[in-house]
């Protein structure tokens, strides 16, 4: 999963910033985003983004000509999802699809990945939830996590062993935005290295956050570093980033200095 969502994720993290003209106070009405374009002022790239959603849940999501959809059960739990290239071709690109299952408390416990006979588990003790990757034959795969969680089932500890070691360790504030991330490494040499981040945020609504919380319902403990960009509710305050707003709070274009790119987000 953490491939094939890579390309989403990592485009979602490079808009929860914010520099300038920021909205006095939050505002609590709920939109989902519907599309989202870029370009940059110097030429050459162009960025086209498209949602789509059934009953608030997220069905579609488009990067160019790359897409990924999502079906649901009755109970709103993800139950298939598909990533590809269009036109669809096994040949041309990404190419995948999953199937997921869950306890009797509605906690997922497996991802299926139809077509390279592989699968993860996941398994729940506590306030640890661990996530292994296996091939077809039971045998163990090259990647694996643990999530440490808090009460609110909030990500404050991820360990990923994998060849290098890796742990990150996440803060919220109140209103559920991470606040701080550090970030442990340890390689062949065996020596730690410590980096920190700390995230200072405004009152402007995070555009993803709605759009991407009934996915993120069912599959969050499938993520790893990525995935946790879309928590937070509001955007993050950077240099580098304008951003004007509607009445609501929400972003309607974004100019970013810093790779001199102007954005457009439309909204249902």
């Amino acid at each position: 999963m953490k491939t094939t969502n890579f390309f989403c994720l990592l485009i979602i993290s490079m808009f929860f910033v914010n520099c300038s003209n920021e909205p006095l106070e939050t505002v609590n009405k709920t939109k989902l985003l519907k599309s989202l374009s870029g370009d940059t002022t110097t030429g050459g790239f162009t960025y086209n983004y498209s949602f789509e959603y059934e009953r608030g849940f997220l069905t579609k999501y488009k990067k160019n000509d790359v897409v990924e959809t999502y079906t649901y059960d009755k109970t709103g739990k993800i139950i298939a999802s598909s990533t590809y290239s269009e036109p669809v071709s096994k040949l041309n690109g990404f190419y995948a699809n999953y199937e997921y299952q869950y306890d009797s408390q509605g906690r997922l416990i497996k991802q299926l990945d139809i077509d390279r006979k592989m699968y993860r588990d996941l398994a729940y003790e506590d306030n640890k939830v661990t996530n292994i990757i296996y091939k077809s034959d039971g045998q163990l795969g090259n990647d694996g996590w643990v999530h440490f969680t808090d009460q609110l089932g909030r990500v404050i500890k991820t360990q990923w062993f994998h060849e290098v070691y890796y742990t990150y360790e996440y803060a919220y504030d109140d209103r559920g935005n991470i606040i701080k991330r550090v970030i442990k490494t340890k390689g062949a040499d065996l020596i730690e290295r410590i980096y920190e981040e700390v995230f200072e945020y405004g009152n402007g609504n995070n555009p993803f956050y709605q759009s991407f919380k009934k996915r993120y319902e069912s599959i969050l403990y499938l993520e790893h570093l990525f995935g946790l960009n879309a928590i937070s509710p509001n955007i993050r305050l950077s240099e580098g980033l304008t951003y004007t707003f509607d009445k609501d709070n929400y972003p309607l274009t974004l100019k970013n200095e810093n790779d001199n790119t102007n954005w457009t987000f439309e909204y249902y």
